[in-house]
């Protein structure tokens, strides 16, 4: 059933967790070469148990929306990324597509705070496992950061309803939903109560630091030097 906690925009935001990584149970093809998962709270090839959903939707009465945006936190490690592609378990129970919006956003005390960029998504979403891909989007070390998909207010539908699964085993904290008020403004964000995850990967390319880099040249110099002067006899 697909549900919403109206609960105060001032309740906590757990801290954010990532769930190990074993790449062998998680074999979705990232979009980019040299992508790797950096965060996952569900294996895309294995949705059993996944049974609940919440999400954004949206209708509209004459000229008044109303509605919810919704979104799933993640956390990096210690290394700097190239975004290359999320992927969530979506099913598009009522509306179009071109509905919705998805990007980037930063984090705000624990709630997405400004959005970084847009995520370019599938043309069709029906039901199941879906990429949205980045272009140009760098992800800082030890940073928090939230996938939002939301209603575009400018769309011709009436309503429109985009169910985003919860994963089996919720993470608390990662996951957060805002309303829309009467007057067509967004509320504030807060967290998503018992869905308090939503299905999450998170693909990306690692940037190596300028001193790996310039250790990597003098080492392509170093092997440069030794096959222009092999092994040297005594005499030498």
């Amino acid at each position: 059933m697909k549900t919403h906690n109206a609960r105060s925009a001032t309740a906590h935001v757990g801290t954010l967790v990532v769930l190990g990584l074993a790449g062998a149970c998680l074999a979705a093809t990232p979009k980019v070469s040299g992508s790797q998962v950096i965060y996952a709270d569900y294996d895309p090839n294995n949705t059993l148990g996944i049974g609940h959903a919440g999400g954004p939707r949206i209708s509209r009465n004459g000229n008044a929306w109303s509605g919810y945006r919704s979104a799933a936190g993640f956390t990096t490690d210690a290394n700097t990324y190239s975004l290359d592609s999320v992927e969530a378990l979506l099913f598009m129970h009522a509306g179009d597509t071109t509905d919705f919006v998805e990007s980037l956003y930063s984090d705000s005390g624990g709630v997405p705070g400004v959005s970084l960029g847009r995520l370019s998504g599938p043309e069709t979403i029906t039901k199941g496992n879906y990429f949205f891909t980045a272009t140009g989007l760098t992800l800082a070390p030890d940073t928090t950061y939230w996938v939002v998909i939301e209603p575009d207010l400018s769309g011709p539908s009436q309503w429109s309803d985009l169910w985003w699964w919860v994963p089996p085993t919720r993470v608390a904290g990662v996951g957060s939903d805002a309303p829309l008020s009467p007057d067509n403004v967004w509320e504030p964000w807060y967290p998503s109560g018992d869905t308090a995850s939503y299905t999450l990967v998170v693909y990306a390319t690692a940037i190596p630091e300028p001193s790996s880099l310039a250790l990597s040249s003098l080492d392509a110099v170093g092997l440069l030097g030794l096959k222009r002067h092999p092994g040297r006899g005594s005499g030498d």
